[in-house]
């Protein structure tokens, strides 16, 4: 009998069930292995973003009366942080768009 959903070899490439409800999606490892990745990463931005300028006040020549102002780099983060987003969202539209799947 055919293997259900989601129970594939690792990298195998099978389409995404249509009209899965949640607490289905919960049973599949396919729907666990996204959810580590996409916490992982988001956790370690989320600390790196928190924790920027006493990261910039550690580096050499951070600190003392002849340091850089740290508030421009945070400010510049969080301009590219927003800028990447709104470039991300706008190519997965245009590839949707052009029929390539967002998955």
């Amino acid at each position: 009998p055919p293997a259900p959903p989601g129970t594939g070899a690792p990298g195998a490439s099978e389409p995404a069930p249509e009209g899965l409800l949640w607490r289905e999606a919960l049973r599949l490892p396919a729907f666990w292995c996204q959810f580590l990745c996409h916490f992982s990463v988001a956790g370690c931005a989320f600390v790196l973003i928190n924790n920027l300028a006493q990261i910039a006040g550690a580096l050499p020549g951070g600190s003392g009366p002849d340091a850089p102002p740290v508030a421009p780099l945070v400010s510049l983060l969080s301009a590219c942080n927003c800028l990447g987003r709104l470039a991300i969202a706008a190519a997965s539209e245009g590839l949707a768009r052009r029929g390539l799947p967002r998955a």
